[in-house]
């Protein structure tokens, strides 16, 4: 599992302060309910049986993080590790307060400089999620439907009140004494900035992604992109925009690849932003193939089956078929992508089917 704490937040730095302050705390240092935001998504990991942590911050956060966990955690993982990310790996990239943190480097990008120390499928979570996560859920998904990525959402019904109109509709919503008339709930709009919202189109069994979009990048002009190609394998597509992004991802290790590629290394710089919808927008082509390898994945198995039925019959002559994309019709639909190019995604999870 990879932490990202290395956010101060620009949006709590009321209660964080700055690094540069004396006195000033990192986000994930935060105190929530006299215990440090971090602390939650460990033990939440502890409690899932997870054996491996890898907690990436600041270099300069760095020492503080590794002696509180080696004092609160001490035996509860097999392998935990606290790296520090550097100064020298900023990209200048800004998107506002909307940016999932003012990190030294982006989400995606500190994935490419720990890479050496993944060597299997792996969660990718922030610090900031408290409460309980179904990563077992995800997990079974994930290795069902041999996915690429998987991710995972929750509804927005429950974040559509804050805690005190909760706490007034329960005091003025019963039938008061004197004859007084019972109240009705007035309804409450959702804030369209609240809980990271995203709208996602899906296939008719909704556990394939077809694609994803922020709500914030929607509002300012962005689009929730399909493409033509997807349309030939799911002509029925459904969206639903009231779900929330908590940052909580499960990646092959073979999507490492996109990262690694010398022209899409400058533009993928964070998770949510940039990696997730590429995911979703390129699943369905050619250029899949890129992230649909891997030494654990048993497709290889097939693929030696198919060299010894036509031993003459070159690999590159097959990705030049898969490529004549312009060709496509109805008639003549395109292959179809393997199963390690796809992208899943769970927005029932258990602890809302409990509710």
């Amino acid at each position: 599992v990879v932490v990202l704490a290395g956010g101060s937040s620009s949006r709590l730095s009321s209660l964080t302060g700055t690094p540069k302050e004396k006195g000033g705390c990192c986000k994930a240092m935060l105190p929530v309910g006299n215990r440090p935001m971090l602390w939650y998504c460990l033990k939440n990991l502890q409690e899932s049986r997870f054996g491996d942590a890898i907690v990436l911050t600041r270099q300069e956060e760095q020492a503080e993080i590794l002696a509180y966990l080696r004092q609160e955690f001490p035996n509860a993982f097999q392998r935990l590790e606290v790296v520090g990310l550097g100064r020298e790996a900023e990209t200048g990239k800004s998107r506002g307060d909307f940016e999932e943190d003012d990190v030294v480097c982006g989400t995606a990008e500190a994935l490419l400089q720990i890479k050496h120390l993944l060597v299997t499928d792996f969660f990718v979570i922030t610090c900031d999620v408290i409460g309980p996560v179904d990563f077992f859920s995800l997990a079974n998904l994930h290795r069902v439907e041999n996915a690429a990525c998987s991710v995972y959402l929750l509804r927005r019904d429950y974040l559509s009140e804050g805690a005190s109109e909760i706490l007034d509709r329960g005091a003025h919503g019963k039938a008061g004494k004197g004859g007084k008339k019972k109240a009705t709930p007035e309804k409450v709009d959702k804030d369209a900035n609240k809980g990271n919202p995203v709208a996602i189109a899906f296939e008719e069994t909704e556990t394939l992604l077809l694609g994803i979009q922020d709500r914030h990048s929607i509002s300012h002009g962005a689009q929730l992109a399909i493409p033509k190609l997807t349309l030939f394998y799911h002509p029925s597509v459904f969206v639903k925009a009231n779900l929330y992004d908590p940052h909580v991802y499960l990646f092959k290790l073979s999507a490492l690849k996109i990262l690694e590629d010398p022209k899409l290394r400058n533009t993928l710089t964070s998770i949510r932003f940039d990696l997730v919808p590429y995911m979703s927008l390129m699943q369905m082509t050619p250029q899949a193939s890129l992230w649909s390898s891997s030494r654990l994945d048993c497709d290889v198995f097939d693929e030696l089956l198919d060299s010894f039925d036509e031993p003459h019959k070159k690999r590159e002559d097959k990705e030049q078929d898969r490529s004549r994309e312009q060709g496509y019709t109805l008639a003549n639909r395109p292959e179809q992508p393997v199963r390690l190019q796809r992208q899943t995604v769970l927005h029932t999870p258990q602890l809302e089917k409990k509710r």
